[in-house]
């Protein structure tokens, strides 16, 4: 799992399942744009 990636094979953000699942749970842990406003009054990045 440590390997290194020379070059991404696709576009996509996680290159395995196994990098699809860490980026999910990191992704769990983010505050939603209302949270952001609620707790610290700030606002989300712009959708791009």
């Amino acid at each position: 799992m440590n390997k290194k990636i020379k070059d991404a094979d696709n576009s996509s953000m996680a290159q395995n399942l196994e990098e699809m699942k860490k980026l999910g749970k990191e992704m769990e842990q983010e505050k939603t744009g209302e949270e952001l406003k609620k707790e610290d009054g700030l606002t989300q990045d712009p959708k791009q």
